[in-house]
Parts: C-alpha cells; structure tokens; sequence
C-alpha cells in the first residue's frame, strides 16, 4: 500500500510536533528539578551536538 505525498507531509509533520512537545517537556522538567540546568541550557546546543557556546561577556570584561 502506498502513502501519498501529501500523507507523508502530514506524518512528517505531526512527529516533528510531537517531537519539539517532548522536547519542552522534558526540559521543564529537568529545570524544575536541577537549578543549574538554565546555565547548562546557555552554553549547549539543545538538539543537534555542536561545539560548546561560549560564556557571555559580564559588564566589565574585555571581548577579546
């Protein structure tokens, strides 16, 4: 049995919904349950794994 394009569209679709829900499930769970979770969340990527972020300048710091 074949799936139209426009069925495919729509399952894509729905998983991506469900997915990004998940998402911010989980993550208010974990910042409910560890207060350094918000610090953890600034400096790493939240779906794709990539290089860490680095810390925001505070008043007073040089950018190097």
């Amino acid at each position: 049995m074949f799936i139209s394009i426009s069925q495919n569209v729509l399952i894509l679709l729905l998983l991506t919904l469900l997915f990004i829900g998940s998402t911010r499930l989980t993550e208010s769970m974990s910042r409910s349950k560890y207060p350094d979770y918000d610090a953890y969340r600034a400096r790493t990527s939240a779906i794709v794994p990539w290089f860490p972020k680095r810390p925001a300048a505070t008043a007073g710091e040089r950018v190097a």
